[in-house]
């Protein structure tokens, strides 16, 4: 009994997929898809500015020494509901 071993398939194969890409890449319109990366570029680098924007607010408007003010301010302000400690709000 003669045993011999055919390697013809992963020739067909990567035919196949040669001819499958390139077929796609043909009939790919180039110019809309680059028109839809720059846009998706330029929304990313503006949602990052946005972003840096609000932390660079969100710093100077609660700074440490903001926030001991309005610390200070609500804690004058407790609010007591009879004369029990567990009644007490506190804001600190």
């Amino acid at each position: 009994m003669n045993t011999t071993q055919s390697n013809y398939g992963s020739g067909n194969t990567v035919a196949f997929l040669f001819g499958a890409v390139f077929n796609l890449l043909a009939n790919t319109d180039f110019s809309s898809l680059t028109d839809y990366s720059v846009k998706a570029v330029i929304g990313g680098i503006i949602m990052m500015l946005f972003k840096l924007l609000s932390d660079y607010i969100s710093k100077k408007l609660f700074s440490n020494k903001k926030r001991e003010k309005l610390k200070d301010r609500f804690r004058s302000r407790k609010i007591r509901k009879g004369n029990s400690s567990n009644n007490s709000i506190r804001i600190e």
